[in-house]
Formats: C-alpha cells, structure tokens, sequence
C-alpha cells in the first residue's frame, strides 16, 4: 500500500486533500512540456524527451513536503513527516503485507496476491501459535532455512513482525526485495541471501519462481543444514502436497528441494515444515501440481522413519475455517473431525476433497502427546492469533487501536467496554466516556478506542505501562462465544456476536 492510501485510511487525510495530492504527484513533471493542452494527446514522444527526470512521478512524502497539507497531516497526526514512513513501514511489516508491487504478468506476481490471507494465516501461526507446551515451531533464535516462492515471502514477512532474534538464510528473491525496501523488516531478522542463477524461464523470459537455482545456490543450502551448528529449522513451500505422493513443485529447484529435505531429517534440523494453502491438496488439480519429489515408496519411507521431524501448515478453505472458528468442526486433535463436510451440511466439493485430504495427511504424521494431550503435525491455520495495539495521540484524544482477524465473529461493543474496565482496573473510571469505533469486514473486526479528559489520561497511562506497540493474543474460550483478550500482561473476556 502506498503512503498515500495508508494516510487515507488511517484518517490523516480526508478524501478530498488525497484525490488534490494524488493528482498534483503524478502530474508532475507534465506541466513542462510544451503545447500539451488538457484536451489533447501528448504531442512529444517520451523519446524526444532528453532529461527523464522531468517526467518521473515525485515520491508523496514530497508532495506532502511542499503542500500546506503536509502540516496538518502532521498536526493530526501529533508525528512529524519522517515519523509516518516509519509508521507506514511498520504497518505493513506487522499486517504482512509486501511494501514493494509486483507485477502479476508472471505465475510468482500473481501467487503473491492470490491466497494471500490464507498464505498470511499460515505465516502467523509458525510463528505465534503456541502449542500445548508452550512452545511455537518457529521462535526465539531459531536459524530457518526459506525456500522461494509466494508462501515462503509471507513466512519471512511473519517473521519479521514478531522480532525475536531469529535469522533466515534464504533465495527468495521477493524476502530479500521486502528487507532491502522496507527498513521495518530489515529490523526483524538477520539475512543470510543465497546466491546462483535467477529462475527466468524460457519461452518468456519471467522470474516465474521467485528463486534462484544452480551450484552456489545447492552449496550454499547444503552448507546450511550441514554446518555446525546447523539450521533450526527448514521451510519447504511446495506446489502441491498428498499423503500418498508427497510434496510436489514445479520450478528449477525441486531436486534440490529433495536433497535438502533428506538431508535435514537425517541432521540435527530439529524440524522439516512444509507450508501449503487448501488448494495444494486438493488431487483433482494435480495436473498442475508439477513434479513429485520423491516416489510413493520413498515418501513412505521418510514419514514413517522421520515422522517426530515433519510437520505441515496449511490454511483450510474460507468455509471450513468458520466451521472450525465456531465450533461446527473440530480439529484433528484426535484423529477425525467431530463433525461431517459433506453436501448435505452445505459444503462444496472443493470442501470435500480438501477435508479428505487433510484427514490423510493427519494420519500420515500422526501427532505429538505433550503432558498427556494430542498435538497433531499436520497444523491447520484457521485464525488470525496475533496482533498489535497502537497508541497514539490525536490532538487532545488519546487513541488505541488493534484488529481481531478472526473470519465468522464479530466482538461487540459492549464486550470491548467490559475488556476496558477490566485492563484499566480503576472504579472511578466511566467506560461510557470512551468512544468505541468497531470497522467490521470479511476478515474480522478492527477496533478504535480513544478518550480525553481523565479517560484518556488512565488510557495513555495504560499504554505507556508497557511500550507504545503491545502484543494483542485472541484466544477462544472454549464452550464458550466469547475470547480471551490480552494486551501485554492484562487480560479480559469479552463476548463475541455470532455472525
């Protein structure tokens, strides 16, 4: 998203200064060109034009810079100019979103925006679901080895936003643009870039992939998971993946996909996961699944000698994860779902084949009992679980803001005034006086709360107990339509509407 439309939706520019500045940017340059009425094509070439520079479109920071305009987004915003690229830097680093535009001409520009909350889901729980011990499959000082490809750059982007001490070592070329072009994610990990032949295909031309291949690239990943010590852990994106077949791709570097994977379970790589979206496994679109990495006997061979090591991530279809978030389904947490995906419940055949297949794939990794409890290794990703809240001061409000991205609920107004009374702990403290603003979408509720006077003054101090950007965890109370809220150490339920 550009700055522009991120100071748009972010309420420091009304609609109007946006359409003036938006115009007065990328009409710049064209006023100098001779004879050029408003009514009429361009009389000049581009290539008769000597100095480019003339033509090209100013940044919007720049345009705000020479407009009256630029000192009331400041104003409004109680941040200087300076200070919002850094705020829009890090919005994108913590929503997962690519700062830098791809062209979607190429299969990897497209794989970037299609999936894309799924691929987000998946990124966001390697890096922040907690399991039944405590622990995540991708955290603190973890060193991960990041293949190419679409799902690969939101495991990056993820990882980057929880910025804690990790590394990755890696030839995704979108990962290594995103840390070049947004010093928010340069901030999140340490980057290793391997090196070797960019992925351009034939007939075409296109970096299809995202990658890059070849011999340095192959030492480079083997030195990888073979050094000591090694990598913690390998990321595996795939084109497709079944429980009789295994993992499938369709790019330059799927032998060396296979070398490494073989090579990782057999090293001291504490874990091999592979993350998917629902549509890799489902088998009636394996025709485009490309090429399988190992043969039948192959793959069963490694998932039952390397079983403890493997793990899959993935995000269930649209409708199977509001099943899942409203409690119509179960996980696999003991071998099958409590519930039917059939079409008599209203489920689709892409619902179906993606529900069978994940049943198998479950079956074949088996599951982990941690203090008497199942943990399965085939993860489905179904809810957005971590976010951030935001203070800020607008004028003379105080002002917190997070979302709650989970698809099928929607958190009511009374629940997040009961929240409030329970993290700000003071009796004399009128909730009412708060003004709450619920945004509602497909994807989940975004709430704002601001306040002025001694309301805002217990809300700034509540924010500055902590840091100015709180972790926020959701988690469902079971048997129950309400969440668990918590922002740094304080924690309340509140009651979920169901949609």
């Amino acid at each position: 998203m550009e700055l522009s439309r991120y100071l748009l939706f972010t309420g420091r520019l009304t609609r109007m200064e946006y359409q003036e500045l938006t115009l007065d940017q990328h009409l710049w340059g064209v006023p100098t060109l001779d004879n050029f009425p408003p009514e009429d094509l361009c009389s000049r070439h581009v290539d008769q034009i000597a100095d480019l520079a003339t033509l090209r479109e100013l940044p919007f920071i720049e345009v705000l810079r020479t407009s009256a305009v630029g000192a009331e987004v400041c104003a409004r915003s109680g941040k200087n100019l300076e200070a919002l690229v850094d705020e829009c830097n890090e919005w994108h680093r913590d929503s997962l979103e690519p700062i830098c535009s791809y062209s979607t001409s190429s299969k990897f520009g497209r794989g970037i925006y299609e999936q894309q909350y799924e691929k987000k889901l998946v990124g966001q729980y390697l890096v922040a679901e907690k399991a039944r011990d405590a622990s995540t499959l991708i955290g603190n000082g973890d060193t991960v080895v990041l293949f190419e490809g679409s799902s690969g750059l939101y495991v990056g982007l993820a990882i980057a936003a929880v910025q804690e001490g990790m590394a990755i070592i890696t030839p995704n070329t979108a990962l290594i643009r995103e840390h070049r072009d947004n010093p928010a994610v340069a901030q999140g990990f340490k980057l290793e870039i391997v090196g070797g032949t960019a992925d351009v295909e034939t007939p075409g031309g296109r970096c299809e992939h995202g990658g890059v291949y070849g011999e340095t690239c192959v030492q480079q990943l083997v030195h990888a998971v073979s050094k000591e010590p090694p990598a913690t852990i390998l990321v595996v994106t795939v084109s497709g993946l079944l429980a009789n077949a295994g993992p499938f791709d369709t790019g330059p570097i799927g032998s060396v996909k296979r070398d490494l994977i073989v090579r990782a379970l057999k090293s001291k790589v504490k874990a091999v996961v592979f993350v998917t979206d629902y549509r890799k496994h489902i088998d009636t679109a394996n025709k485009t699944f490309g090429a399988s990495l190992f043969n039948n006997a192959e793959w069963k061979k490694y998932t039952s000698q390397y079983q403890e090591k493997m793990h899959i991530v993935t995000s269930p279809p649209p409708k199977i994860r509001a099943a899942l978030v409203d409690g119509r389904l179960t996980g696999m947490e003991y071998g099958a779902r409590n519930g039917a995906v059939t079409a008599e419940m209203g489920f689709g055949p892409e619902e179906v084949h993606y529900n069978q297949a994940a049943v198998q794939l479950h079956k074949l990794l088996g599951s982990d009992i941690v203090r008497g409890v199942c943990q399965p290794r085939f993860h489905e990703a179904f809810k957005a679980i971590l976010g951030k809240a935001y203070y800020e001061k607008i004028r003379d409000a105080s002002v917190i803001s997070f979302s709650i991205a989970i698809p099928g609920v929607l958190v009511t107004e009374g629940g997040i005034r009961t929240w409030l009374r329970g993290i700000l702990g003071s009796a004399d403290i009128d909730v009412s006086k708060f003004d709450i603003r619920l945004s509602r979408d497909e994807t989940g509720t975004t709430v704002r709360i601001s306040a002025t006077g001694n309301a805002g003054q217990r809300l700034k101090e509540f924010a500055e107990a902590g840091s100015r950007e709180q972790r926020v965890t959701f988690m469902r109370v079971t048997g129950a339509r309400s969440l668990r809220l918590d922002i740094g150490d304080q924690s309340t339920v509140v009651d979920l509407e169901q949609v």
